[in-house]
């Protein structure tokens, strides 16, 4: 009997999910490949960076955005993307927000924005690489 509930414990062990970590204000180095809760706006500062892995979801709590002051490489892959979305379908989130002091070699690739209460991207005066994302269910207000 100890043997099959050693079993259990281990198969259970083995195949829950692992809990997400949560993420709010400035966030620098690498994160991922994991869930993120962004439980507060974040933002990567001036002359700082952050490398986002394949795999990597951010589920935004309602109202928080995600604002790129310095460097952001957010690059997945065809088969691995980074998926950028609401984390309750109640509530959105308000996008990724490139400063125009942030670098041009942000870029991101495989991607997928979805959920966000305004526009998912927005750009001020910044030329990042955006390619191979899929950006869906967002709003934009007319300005």
């Amino acid at each position: 009997m100890r043997h099959a509930t050693f079993g259990l414990l281990i198969a259970l062990l083995y195949f829950s999910p692992l809990v997400a970590e949560e993420i709010s204000g400035p966030v620098t180095g690498t994160i991922g490949p994991g869930t993120y809760y962004v439980t507060g706006n974040i933002s990567v500062p001036i002359a700082d960076s952050l490398i986002i892995a394949p795999g990597t979801d951010l589920l935004f709590n309602g109202g928080c955005t995600f604002a790129i002051y310095g460097y952001l490489e957010a690059v997945g892959t065809e088969t691995d993307s980074i998926t950028f979305k609401r984390r309750y379908p109640a509530t959105s989130w308000e996008g990724i927000i490139f400063y125009n002091c942030a670098s041009d070699d942000n870029r991101l690739e495989y991607c997928r924005l979805d959920g966000s209460g305004c526009q998912a991207l927005e750009l001020n005066s910044c030329s990042p690489t955006i390619s191979h994302c899929l950006i869906t269910n967002n709003l934009a207000g007319a300005g």
